[in-house]
């Protein structure tokens, strides 16, 4: 019968040799794992909503950040399952997202609010483009305005 002796490695974590220092070492590393476990989860309470576990390798200790998004910019909720990201419309290619009063759809821009503009140099910055009843605008430098009739044909 063969006689069975742990390597060094498996001897080295707590001085003792055989089977004995195989039981003693993965046991430790087993307990030290749950009790990091029983830590986590201590931590986290119901006012815990929409934090996750971080590590931060400055203190050596994982510790619990808040996720947030950013007014208009980014959505984060969070439900028993799932911590879910989004935007707060659709923007995929088939979508028609509006930016402060601005539509993109496919091959169409939209411009929902109507502006008149009382002067060629009332304020502008060059690329704005509004439109009326009667003119579409287009600002081609600053504080410099030109317009094209509107007419039906």
């Amino acid at each position: 019968m063969a006689i069975l002796q742990p390597t060094t490695l498996e001897t080295a974590d707590y001085g003792t040799v055989g089977w004995n220092a195989i039981y003693s070492s993965n046991f430790q590393k087993l307990n030290n794992y749950l009790a990091f476990l029983q830590q986590a989860w201590q931590n986290l309470s119901a006012s815990d909503n929409n934090r996750v576990l971080a590590y931060d390798s400055s203190s050596q200790r994982w510790t619990k950040r808040i996720l947030q998004g950013t007014t208009n910019q980014i959505n984060i909720t969070f439900s028993s399952s799932a911590i879910t990201f989004s935007l707060p419309q659709d923007i995929h290619t088939g979508a028609s997202p509006t930016f402060n009063n601005l539509t993109l759809s496919g091959n169409t821009l939209r411009i929902a609010t109507k502006r008149t503009i009382n002067s060629s140099t009332s304020p502008g910055n060059p690329g704005e483009i509004c439109w009326d009843d009667n003119y579409l605008y287009i600002c081609i430098a600053p504080n410099t305005w030109r317009r094209v009739p509107l007419q039906s044909w």
